[in-house]
């Protein structure tokens, strides 16, 4: 028994170290193994498994999802245009708008601008220049963020407010302003040359006539030479 042990981890042995191992049986009926063929001898097949580990990351390395989470981690976002508290003055509606991220915005990340509460979904994802329209007078409140792949919100920029200015377009304008001013009245004679050519009456005058009090007629105008 004893010496089957020790043909046995020999057998194992050889079989680690060669990966073929045969095997017979003399005459005396003992079983023999070898890593060498001999007559009579048949090929025992042995699967060997042999195990390596995976290689340790070396002292001070970043495993890659660190790196990535590290990459695609913003310091800043900023609204630069329009300022804030800027007044935009006769664009008809029209607000032009700049934005900066760092580092650059990555491929697989969205900027969404927000106008007074409410997602500009016409606007490009992957810009930080856009073109506002029809936005109407009236103060009104900007802000964007960035956000991933499942639309978590990565970083947000400080909301801004602006004023949208817009002045009269009447044709011809109009307003207290812009009033002709009165006429200049005569100085000692309070009557008005008619288009006749008559001396209109004074005030006077006719309210004497209408108390039936007898008046002097109204000077006639010459239009003659004259002497």
């Amino acid at each position: 028994m004893r010496r089957a042990l020790i043909l046995l981890v020999l057998t194992m042995s050889v079989a680690v170290a060669a990966e073929e191992v045969w095997r017979w049986v003399d005459a005396d009926g003992v079983t023999h193994y070898s890593d060498r063929p001999v007559p009579g001898a048949e090929l025992i097949d042995l699967k060997v498994q042999t195990y390596t580990p995976a290689p340790r990351p070396e002292t001070g390395t970043t495993s890659q999802p660190a790196q990535q989470e590290e990459e695609t981690r913003y310091r800043s976002l900023e609204i630069w245009k329009p300022a804030q508290d800027e007044a935009i003055v006769n664009t008809v509606g029209a607000v032009s708008v700049r934005l900066r991220v760092d580092p650059t915005l990555q491929s697989n990340h969205s900027i969404f601008v927000y106008l007074n509460g409410k997602r500009l979904d016409d606007q490009p994802v992957d810009a930080l220049d856009y073109q506002l329209t029809d936005v109407p007078r009236g103060t009104h409140t900007l802000t964007a963020l960035v956000a991933d792949a499942e639309g978590k919100t990565l970083i947000q920029a400080p909301p801004i407010v602006f004023h949208v200015v817009q002045t009269s377009v009447a044709n011809p304008p109009v307003g207290p302003a812009l009033r002709p001013p009165p006429r200049p009245q005569p100085r000692g004679d309070t009557s008005t040359q008619l288009p006749s050519g008559e001396i209109q009456p004074s005030y006077g005058t006719l309210d004497r006539q209408r108390r039936g009090i007898p008046t002097a007629p109204a000077p006639q105008r010459s239009t003659g030479p004259r002497s």
